[in-house]
């Protein structure tokens, strides 16, 4: 088990999508399932234990890294029922398996808001609670890095409720504290979150050009970041939901027509991302009046 647990360190420290890696990942999952089935079924007795809840939850973020959110979400949800039965103070733990459920099930619909923004309270309080904790010294800047990741992470959750007043002080928050970290050049994925926020910011305000400019932004940072990644082509995504609302229809559809052409080839045809395309680029042809494309 310690040689799995080593191999799915799925994440760069400050949580930036380590693609090179996913190679490895793949070869390891088919065996994390089979625990996780032999442990839920009672196959065979597995004692419980932190490292195994680890392993189980390094094994859903990564697949949730990929896309694979109906295939991530078993596996977090059993390293959380491991958790409740071991006696131990593993808060940051419990922070990253709250925090990736809470993204996975944002995407299910407005009725799991509530307690997505629960668990990413409860995750932020925990690391909250590590910050006070733990001597200055001791403190990383990964671990300051996390900590503003989470309150990220719920801000963009009250954008799922059209909570943009709410939301937009805390990125901005958040972006005096990646000054002090560096420049975009430095770290281009925070920066890259800040304008895709900022961009949703404004396109809910009604400045579609601020918006079309922040999206813009933030596509070619996360690019700068993670190359022809899951985030990127999210983001351009949700740039062409922007320039859809701007009125730009055709601008919009053309992109949702790249995302959707990425999605097949890197996710298939039944993955959740690409029913999100399928259906965007849909609307978009019947608002087009091409319905014969539409259906």
């Amino acid at each position: 088990m310690w040689l799995l647990i080593l191999a799915l360190q799925i994440m760069l420290l400050i949580a930036v999508p380590a693609l090179f890696q996913w190679p490895i990942y793949i070869k390891y999952i088919p065996h994390i399932l089979s625990l996780r089935r032999v442990y839920v079924d009672s196959i065979i007795t597995l004692s419980p234990s932190v490292d195994f809840a680890r392993l189980l939850a390094d094994g859903g973020t990564s697949l949730w890294e990929r896309a694979l959110t109906s295939e991530a979400l078993p596996l977090l949800e059993s390293a959380e029922s491991l958790m409740d039965t071991l006696e131990c103070n593993e808060d940051m733990l419990r922070a990253n398996i709250n925090i990736i459920i809470s993204i996975i099930i944002e995407g299910e619909g407005i009725a799991r808001i509530p307690e997505s923004l629960n668990r990413l309270q409860d995750a932020m309080n925990a690391r909250l609670r590590y910050q006070k904790q733990t001597p200055a010294e001791i403190y990383t800047k990964n671990d300051e890095i996390l900590l503003y990741n989470v309150q990220s992470d719920y801000a963009c959750c009250l954008l799922q409720q059209n909570n943009y007043v709410q939301a937009e002080p805390i990125f901005n928050r958040c972006l005096q504290k990646y000054r002090e970290w560096g420049t975009e050049e430095e770290v281009p994925y925070e920066y890259s979150k800040y304008n895709h926020n900022m961009g949703l910011c404004s396109m809910y305000r009604g400045d579609f050009e601020a918006a079309v400019a922040f999206a813009d932004r933030s596509v070619h940072l996360m690019h700068l970041a993670t190359g022809d990644s899951p985030t990127t082509y999210s983001w351009k995504f949700n740039k062409a939901c922007i320039l859809l609302q701007s009125g730009d229809i055709q601008r919009a559809l053309e992109l949702h027509c790249e995302v959707l052409e990425w999605r097949i080839q890197q996710h298939g045809v039944t993955s959740y991302w690409t029913a999100q395309s399928y259906y965007a680029v849909g609307a978009l042809q019947a608002m087009a009046g091409n319905l014969p494309a539409a259906e």
